[in-house]
Parts: C-alpha cells; sequence; structure tokens
C-alpha cells in the first residue's frame, strides 16, 4: 500500500521561524566531540533539522518526548529555541496541560513503545502485541496540541530496502532488533487516524550504512521490475502529523 501525504498547507512555510538554522546545525554537528549514539545518528538529526526548519520560531512551546535530543538541546542551548523535555512513561497520559503545545518532537520513540497493560489486562491483550501503547501516545500528543499545531516524528522504516535485504540474509528485519516494533509510513498512518491526527507530510530517507551484504541499488531495481513500488523505501521515515 502507497501512503502519500497531503500537501504541506501553506502557513506552514509561513512560520516566523529563524533562518538558517539547519545550516548552522550541520556546521554544529561537524565540529563537536559528538557521543557515539550522535555520531551513527548525525545524518538522521542534520536531516531532521533540515525538514523541520520551517516549523520552527522564538514564540513556541515546543516539547521533546522521551527525554532531549542533539537537536532539541542545540535549539535550547545555541539558537534560543527553548525546547521542554518529556520523559516520563509515554504509554500512558501525559502531565501536560490540554491545548498547550505548538511542536512535539517525536524521534527515534515510537518504536520503543511497548503495549499499555494494567493489572486487569486481560490474556487476549497480554498475548498479542496490539500497538495499544503507540495509539495512546499519539492520542495524548493530540490532546497537548494547540489547534493546527504539529508533532515532527521520526522512526525506523518496516518498509525499507535495508528490511528486505536483512530478510534475503536470513536475518531479523528490524534495524535494530532490541526495538519493541518497527512501522511502515502505511502502519503509522493508520494509528494517526485513530488517534485524530492528520498526516500533512510523509517521506523516507537512507541515515545509517547499508548492512554489508545489501547492495540497496540492486534490490531497488528488482523491486521495480517486479512491479512493486520502490518509492519511500529509506530506512528512516519523517513524518509530520498536524491536530
Amino acid at each position: 500500500m502507497k501512503e502519500r501525504a497531503a500537501q504541506m498547507p501553506k502557513e506552514m512555510q509561513e512560520v516566523n521561524a529563524p533562518r538558517d538554522i539547519s545550516l548552522r546545525f550541520f556546521e554544529y554537528m561537524s565540529r563537536e566531540l559528538l557521543s557515539e549514539y550522535d555520531l551513527i545518528h548525525r545524518t538522521r538529526l542534520i536531516e531532521t533539522m533540515k525538514r523541520c526548519e520551517p516549523l520552527l520560531g522564538f514564540d513556541k512551546n515546543v516539547v521533546e518526548l522521551g527525554g532531549l535530543s542533539t537537536l532539541a538541546r542545540y535549539l535550547s542551548d545555541c539558537e534560543g529555541i527553548k525546547v521542554a523535555e518529556y520523559s516520563k512513561d509515554l504509554r500512558y497520559p501525559f502531565s501536560i496541560e490540554d491545548e498547550s503545545q505548538d511542536l512535539v518532537f517525536m524521534l527515534e520513540v515510537l518504536e520503543h513503545l511497548n503495549d499499555a497493560h494494567h493489572s486487569d489486562s486481560k490474556i487476549e491483550e497480554i498475548a498479542m502485541f496490539t500497538m495499544s501503547g503507540a495509539i495512546n501516545c499519539l492520542c495524548e500528543v493530540r490532546r497537548v496540541l494547540k489547534p493546527g499545531g504539529y508533532c515532527v516524528l521520526t522512526t525506523p522504516n518496516a518498509a525499507s530496502v535495508d528490511a528486505i535485504g536483512r530478510i534475503l540474509l536470513k536475518m531479523h528485519p528490524y534495524q535494530y532488533e532490541p526495538h519493541v516494533r518497527e512501522y511502515s509510513i502505511a502502519d503509522i498512518s493508520r494509528m494517526a487516524h485513530r488517534a485524530g491526527l492528520n498526516i500533512v507530510e510523509a517521506s523516507t530517507f537512507f541515515s545509517w550504512n547499508a548492512l554489508p551484504g545489501v547492495d540497496r541499488h540492486a534490490l531497488l531495481g528488482a523491486i521495480e521490475r517486479m512491479g512493486y513500488d520502490s518509492s519511500d523505501r529509506g530506512d528512516d521515515i519523517y513524518i509530520v502529523l498536524q491536530k
């Protein structure tokens, strides 16, 4: 199933955003002594900043779920755009006021959310993965966003050419096996719809190096020759959701 994002609203391109943040962030990521995690995720962070820059503004209430990323810390420390941190269990109601946020960052978080089990959960709920934690989280995102507010979400792409390559190598298809669940754009679209959020932008890009033995170019060509859609096969998903 091919998911297409709706056309980006005009107002999304007219936000009072500081210019050239993505360029300065690129320079920052090139000169700073980075952690091992940031070295691995450097391309993803730079690409995410470039894509989300039109949504940024000094007068916005911004929160990042799951702890502050290097992207958020840079915005707060170097650009004067304050990003609050929320790192409690995201499967359950947030201690954030209704309709208080202009922008929510949810960067490489979705894939870590297990189901939301309770002491009285039935065996049918416990025995199967129902995505309840992820859906609950997106419902909370909608609750805390102001009308018209945005959520920037990135997560590994379960439908990537790399996932196909791993299967052909008889390996687990996930980018990172300890992840609870990796998703496709179609999966996120269905969950967002259930949460009452609209997708205004959805695409993929290549963030990490290909696994040795996986020829991305050859596999993409084979996908096309077999008559399947080769678009949105990058290893990471970038999605903008709107309330």
